[in-house]
């Protein structure tokens, strides 16, 4: 299973490099993040500069850019002809969906580190907590992990881009934005723990209060749970076009 994984893993990242749509999308995601870094929360205005700023504004960035990537996951085995090929040959049937996910994935983590320049840049005017900034950017990372996730199973229902990118954008739009909390709020027979509860499964909630200094194991767990629910609904939704 891992040798297969690593062989669809190394076919996906060749294509991804051999494309200028990564160079593109990696311009894209340099020009969001600063935007919103720098207007989008008032980083001139604060009396202390951090960058608490820059992290909060990450996953609204990253689920604008991941289905520029994902949507060709698919897409263009299918134009290609590769997909039924693929399918066909003995292949563990879930290596085809790791492979494709942690190329995404690991794309994905180079533009966070090509984001450390602000870091650096940072470090030499402010005295900052850089254990607090290293925490925060392997929270950013999970979370990214969990959108990569997301957007590669909203591709997995159609081989046209258009169609693919919808889908994807809106799974990671879904993610982001919905609110458990207000479920448990509209069954009136619900107690107050258990609104409680249900909010904190708020993907928003989660990762915003981590990034105020409350990470844990559980907001980790959480994130990870996250991508193994979304691996297995792609997984499921590409077994069921093998057939």
């Amino acid at each position: 299973m891992l040798q297969d994984t690593m062989i669809c893993f190394y076919k996906d990242l060749k294509f991804y490099f051999a494309s200028k749509m990564i160079y593109l999308l990696l311009a894209v995601y340099m020009l969001m993040i600063t935007a919103f870094t720098c207007f989008g929360a008032n980083f001139y205005m604060v009396y202390e500069v951090s960058m608490q700023s820059f992290f909060l504004y990450q996953p609204v960035v990253m689920a604008l850019v991941i289905p520029g990537l994902t949507m060709r996951s698919f897409a263009d085995e299918s134009r290609n002809r590769t997909l039924e090929i693929i399918l066909s040959q003995p292949i563990n049937r879930c290596s085809i969906v790791l492979g494709k996910f942690f190329a995404v994935w690991l794309v994905c983590t180079i533009m966070l580190l090509s984001s450390m320049s602000v870091w650096l840049i940072l470090g030499l005017i402010l005295p900052l907590d850089n254990w607090w900034i290293v925490c925060n950017y392997l929270l950013a990372f999970i979370s990214t992990g969990a959108l990569c996730a997301a957007a590669l199973w909203g591709a997995s229902f159609s081989y046209n881009y258009a169609v693919a990118f919808i889908l994807s954008i809106s799974i990671c739009s879904l993610l982001l934005n919905f609110n458990f909390g207000w479920i448990a709020e509209s069954v009136s027979s619900s107690s107050l723990m258990g609104i409680r509860i249900a909010r904190s499964f708020s993907f928003l909630k989660q990762y915003t209060e981590a990034i105020s200094g409350q990470l844990r194991l559980s907001v980790i767990l959480y994130f990870i749970s996250i991508i193994i629910g979304f691996i297995s609904l792609t997984f499921i939704n590409t077994e069921y076009k093998r057939r």
